[in-house]
Formats: C-alpha cells, structure tokens, sequence
C-alpha cells in the first residue's frame, strides 16, 4: 500500500512512518518543517515529497499528523488533492474542528477515519495499544479499514461528543492539574523539595515532566480548543475549592466523608489494587532511566 505521512516530522508524525515502514508500506513523508524533514528522509528508506500534492497525489492512504489548530485546513487541502477511494486518516486528540470537513468526504469519493491514538511517541509497538475510532460517515466500513492498517492494536469506538468530553477530563484537567502544580513548586525550593520527596511527589513531578515534554503547541491546543475543556475545569476548581473550605473550617467528619467518597471511584478500577506497586515500578524505571542519562 501506498503509505502519505503528513505532519512526518513531529513525534508522532515519526511514530507512524517507522510503523508504516515496518509493515513493509511504501511510504511517502511530507512536513513544512523542511530541516526536520530532510533528517528523517535520511535516516529512513521513505520517499521525501517537496510539496502536499505530491505526497496524496499517489497514495492509497493518507495519515494526517499535523497541530490540532491547522488539521481542518490540512484536511481540506488533502481532500482536493487525493484520488477517488483515497482513505485519508487524521490522528488529532480534538475532534470538534476537523470532524465537519471529515464528513464531506462522503461527496468527494473519499473515506475518512477519525482516529485518536491513545499512546505516545515512546510506545515500542503498537501491539495492545489503544485507538479510539470515532466514526465519520460509516462506522462499519471504517472499522474494517482501521483494523486492517492497525491489526494489532485495539480499536475504541466513541462518538464525537462523547470522546471529546472525555478528553476534556483525561487531557485537560490532568494537563490543568499539572502545569498549576509546577508553577507552584517554582515558587518553591525544587532541590530541598526532592531530598525529602517521598514517592507521591516523585510520581506527580514525573507525570508534570512527561506532559511538559509535548510541544507548545499540543499544550495550548488541549485548552483552548476543546469546547468541553473549561467547564470541566470549572467544575474541578469547584471540587477543589469545596474540599479546601471543609479543610479551613477543620470540618473533621466532612472531609473524611469526601474521602470516602474518593476512595469508592477509586475502588471502581479493577487494578486498584495493584496501583502502589505500579506507582514504585514506574518510580524505578523512570529514576533508572534518568541515571543512565546522566
């Protein structure tokens, strides 16, 4: 198959064309950051396209992975260049802007996919690993096509209302929830603070790094664009302001109440009870990890 990567240079844009390329694909890679370009078209036995049209103009399946803020106009552009049947594939962890252009492909002899990969860059094969499927124009035809390309991989199927609502939860508040807690530790001595950190700040400050590590533009996207973001924040700064008014009052049985009612959401998680030591496993991989940099 034929194989367009858009967007080839940035992280995930890279992930996707070494997967291609290991399937035994003819893969075409095309990014506006030329520089970062030229080096993975060296690195890798892919076909280095100068311009978008001569990337889609040939392929059987296009695989958009480009900022969040220009996938609706990439999109658009894709669908006036791609031949009949073209399966043309977007990969942002937004929906809401891009998903109206997705459902013209119907009129332009195209098929969309509208995927989210719920894993990273670092991810070592895309066996086990998740991928939410939000159908665009016909969920069955595209179920089938997704799993063809992604054998190995388990498909989620979502609606586009209910993957972007969840996203504004699993992305944005922990996103939110992280960021504010680096900001205040800066106010802080970072040092003083790790010589007696114990394993729940090593974990939170770990998870801060690990978001942080994605470009600006991901970050700001993950707010500013999903419609549901704010006021699901709105309503965790509703929680947090409650439970900081029980602590002011020294509202003893109040607050082992909302405890209580933590641990139960908790206890919903059928792998709860390994979670500390999943915690101390991830500690020591990630410590060991740093020390072989160093």
């Amino acid at each position: 198959m034929r194989v367009a990567v858009i967007g080839a240079a940035g992280r995930m844009g890279k992930w996707f064309t070494q997967y291609f390329l290991d399937q035994s694909h003819e893969v075409s890679i095309f990014d506006t950051n030329t520089p970062a370009l030229a080096s993975l078209a060296r690195k890798s036995p892919v076909h280095r396209c100068n311009s978008l049209k001569s990337a889609v103009e040939v392929a059987d399946f296009c695989l958009l992975s480009v900022p969040l803020t220009e996938a609706p106009e990439v999109c658009n552009t894709v669908f006036q260049l791609a031949r009949d049947s073209t399966v043309v594939a977007e990969v942002s962890s937004v929906k809401e802007s891009v998903f109206p252009i997705l459902q013209r492909a119907k009129n332009l002899n195209l098929v969309a996919l509208s995927l989210h990969p719920l894993f990273g860059p670092g991810a070592r094969s895309i066996a086990g690993q998740r991928i939410a499927l939000i159908p665009v124009n016909n969920a069955r035809k595209e179920m089938k096509i997704a799993r063809n390309i992604f054998p190995d991989s388990r498909l989620v199927l979502t609606s586009m209302k209910e993957h972007d609502s969840a996203m504004a939860t699993l992305l944005s508040v922990i996103h939110f929830s992280s960021i504010a807690l680096t900001l205040l530790i800066r106010e802080e001595n970072l040092d003083l603070l790790q010589s007696l950190s114990g394993t729940s700040f090593r974990v939170a400050l770990t998870l801060a790094e690990s978001i942080l590590g994605d470009s600006e533009d991901l970050l700001l996207s993950i707010q500013l664009e999903n419609s549901y973001s704010l006021p699901m924040i709105r309503n965790y700064l509703e929680k947090a302001l409650m439970m900081a008014s029980v602590i002011e009052s020294g509202d003893r049985r109040r607050l082992k109440q909302m405890i209580t009612q933590a641990k139960k959401v908790v206890a919903l998680d059928r792998e709860s009870g390994s979670s500390y030591k999943r915690i101390y496993q991830m500690v020591e991989t990630f410590q060991g990890n740093k020390d072989r940099k160093a």
